[in-house]
């Protein structure tokens, strides 16, 4: 199905695995997405988006798989709704301490700071 998957428009990966994970399940998603990110230039922000929120509203999501996703997102694309998406699933796990620590790497990362840290003062 995908002889070539950075020709496909990014609309037509994420309902790919919009459906992986709908009818075939999480452990499946799992594998099909390992094997893309090695074909594929950039995975799409709206694949990564997709898996991450499929994993968070699992019965028992992969933590470590989800920061693995966030961190390929970040690392990629250095989006402010990003980086505040990844710490608010640090502190709704309860982990606090990461929280903070993705505050400064965002801090440093991002070019309009002011803009990112007032909205991350909304999360706390």
């Amino acid at each position: 199905l995908l002889t070539n998957p950075n020709e496909l428009p990014d609309e037509f990966l994420v309902a790919y695995f919009e459906m992986i994970t709908h009818t075939i399940g999480l452990n499946v998603m799992r594998k099909k997405v390992d094997q893309l990110s090695k074909r594929l230039v950039k995975m799409p922000l709206g694949v990564i988006l997709h898996c991450i929120d499929a994993e968070i509203a699992s019965s028992q999501p992969k933590l470590s798989y989800v920061r693995h996703l966030f961190e390929s997102a970040v690392t990629k694309y250095n989006n402010e709704d990003v980086w505040l998406r990844y710490i608010k699933f640090e502190l709704d796990f309860k982990h606090p301490e990461f929280a903070t620590a993705l505050h400064w790497r965002a801090v440093r990362a991002l070019k309009n700071s002011e803009s990112f840290s007032r909205r991350y003062d909304l999360l706390k």
